[in-house]
């Protein structure tokens, strides 16, 4: 009967048979394809979504630490202008005995240090004070 429908019979058959098969794996080898590039693009998309977050970040640490190092210069600018204050306030009370001075004239010496505390304490109040 085949000989009928197709002169040439069974060979004929079998190539369409092939060609039908091939055609169909093709296909789904196609389409499997299509399918890893849309994941693909997604997960690249999500990488990149990921890297910009990132990136992000990372400009923010970098400007915080600059900030930090700028706040760390001022503040030992701070202590050293405090140290060379000190060093001369040490050096000042070196050179009076505040002992003999306190005997012999208490008024003098009380109201100078009692002026120096307020301003100490004025200033360590500037100090702490939020800006």
């Amino acid at each position: 009967m085949l000989n009928l429908l197709f002169p040439g019979g069974k060979l004929k058959l079998v190539l369409i048979v092939a060609v039908l098969a091939a055609s169909f794996f093709a296909y789904r080898y196609v389409t499997g394809l299509q399918q890893s590039v849309i994941d693909l693009s997604t997960k690249a998309a999500e990488q990149k979504i990921a890297l910009d977050s990132s990136n992000a970040a990372l400009d923010r640490l970098t400007k915080d630490i600059e900030e930090s190092a700028r706040l760390r210069r001022e503040l030992q600018e701070r202590v050293d202008t405090t140290t060379v204050y000190i060093d001369n306030l040490t050096k000042k009370l070196a050179e009076h005995d505040l002992t003999y001075l306190a005997n012999e004239k208490p008024g003098l010496i009380e109201k100078r240090i009692n002026d120096g505390t307020k301003d100490v304490f004025d200033s360590i109040e500037q100090l702490t004070l939020p800006k």
